[in-house]
């Protein structure tokens, strides 16, 4: 019997090792427009695992690199980053789904 979680797309070790060669690739990329997408695919990783703040993180760098990358711009007020007031965008929606 095998006791060993698989590792195949889709499986936690596979999002990990998916976010550390992203990272590897930011460390030796010196064009801003392919580090920027770099940081959109981190973001959205960081996304599926729940991990809000660095999604923000990449999506801030992804902007800051690309200012035209809109869809970075809108997933910000998604998450409520920026917004002045209260839980907002989806921290909150999350926040109702599990409360």
């Amino acid at each position: 019997m095998d006791t060993h979680a698989p590792h195949g797309p889709g499986s936690p070790s596979h999002g990990a090792t998916r976010q550390a060669d992203l990272h590897v690739r930011l460390l030796h990329e010196g064009d801003p427009i392919k580090r920027a997408t770099l940081h959109l695919e981190l973001a959205g990783l960081c996304m599926s695992n729940g991990q809000f703040e660095q999604a923000g993180r990449h999506f801030r760098e992804a902007l800051h690199l690309d200012q035209t990358l809109d869809i970075a711009r809108v997933r910000l007020r998604e998450l409520g980053v920026g917004v002045p007031r209260g839980r907002t965008g989806l921290r909150a929606w999350f926040s109702r789904k599990s409360g």
